[in-house]
């Protein structure tokens, strides 16, 4: 045993006690092991105080979920929106969105996912308000073709949520959470994603039932472009199109992308048309939409594109890119949106961490050179 060094003030306290010299060490040694005790049952009973509030918060957590189902789905059942019924269900997603963002007792790994769920539900509940406004009191909206299957979508996706972070019953949940799963934690945010996506797509119900003759934004979008190309220019080069909902919608709330068909040559290239639409249902702006002067048959092939370009190069490269794509900047005080061939030539690798390149925009329709400029990046470490 290592040596003991005791004061003659402790030796003093311990006579008082009639504690001889030599008991001394191993007295000391009792009194450190009673002290590392105390303290472990501090930490203990502290653990144990976070364990039950975790579980009390997710068995609340759980509750209140089912109460926002049962809801959404007595109203899909009945076929109507009331206010009332809107009143209830607005109060649950609330209840819920505050309880979830309590779950965060076990460890900070579970802060994504639960304020994930709270986040999701304050979109409901943001829903849920802009269609109170819509709906008086006393007022009746009857769900129809449209709007039942998009409350039907969320109803569908809020229950795989649930199955997801409550597969077990209720005493046993903390149990299933009782430690990171980061497999399980990503199948549960993704499900979460789901739900959100669905209940952004909900807004689309509110012009459809408030508005006269209300059209789609992807039917806006393409009447856009109709008016402003032509239908057989449209016809041809806009073959497809894909839709979006942003849940983070203060900005936006659906995109609709048309496909725009490159093709000049061997070169083909498909690019995107964005088109941004609010909560009502509005187009609010618009990118990429090819000006009158700058429509195809576009007819300097990418050959011949690089081949002008070339000769604007006064130094060497190592890899060269060239495509049609949408340019949008200012040169000599002009402002350019337009479709042009992008030829970069890069002086150090393509995908080095810091490097350099020179850049020669061309228009695809006469060949002329429109820009030269040199740029270089760096990676931030």
């Amino acid at each position: 045993m290592d040596e003991i060094i005791v004061s003659d003030k402790t030796i003093f306290v311990f006579s008082m006690f009639k504690i001889k010299r030599s008991q001394i060490p191993w007295v000391l040694v009792v009194l450190l092991l009673i002290g590392s005790l105390w303290s472990l049952s501090i930490i203990i009973g502290k653990n144990t105080w976070y364990r039950t509030q975790f579980d009390d918060n997710l068995v609340l957590t759980q509750n209140y979920m089912f109460e926002v189902k049962y809801k959404l789905t007595d109203i899909i059942e009945a076929k109507t929106v009331t206010r009332k019924g809107l009143l209830e269900l607005r109060e649950w997603a609330e209840m819920t969105s505050t309880q979830a963002a309590t779950v965060t007792y076990l460890d900070t790994h579970h802060f994504d996912l639960w304020h994930r769920l709270s986040d999701s539900m304050t979109l409901l509940e943001a829903f849920i308000e802009d269609l109170m406004d819509n709906v008086g009191e006393g007022e009746v909206l009857v769900l129809d073709e449209y709007s039942t299957p998009r409350l039907s979508n969320v109803l569908e996706k809020l229950d795989e949520a649930i199955i997801e972070l409550f597969p077990d019953d209720v005493l046993d949940v903390g149990k299933l959470w009782a430690s990171p799963r980061y497999d399980h934690m990503d199948r549960a945010i993704r499900k979460i994603q789901a739900f959100e996506s669905r209940v952004a797509q909900c807004w689309l119900i509110i012009p459809h039932h408030t508005e006269v003759n209300y059209s789609s934004p992807e039917v806006q979008a393409k009447e856009f472009l109709v008016e402003r190309l032509g239908e057989d220019y449209v016809e041809t080069y806009f073959p497809k199109y894909s839709i979006g909902f942003n849940t983070e919608i203060e900005n936006w709330l659906v995109g609709v992308t048309y496909y725009y068909s490159i093709a000049v040559g061997d070169y083909n290239a498909s690019r995107g048309v964005y088109f941004y639409f609010d909560t009502s249902g509005r187009l609010i702006r618009h990118d990429c939409v090819p000006q009158l002067d700058n429509l195809q048959p576009f007819t300097v092939t990418k050959e011949e594109a690089v081949d002008t370009a070339k000769n604007m190069v006064d130094e060497g490269y190592v890899d060269m890119d060239a495509e049609i794509s949408w340019v949008k900047q200012f040169i000599n005080g002009t402002r350019l949106d337009e479709y042009l061939w992008s030829i970069n030539f890069y002086h150090s690798e393509k995908w080095s961490s810091s490097g350099d390149a020179t850049r020669v925009l061309i228009d695809p329709k006469n060949g002329k050179v429109l820009n030269v400029d040199k740029y270089s990046w760096k990676a931030v470490s």
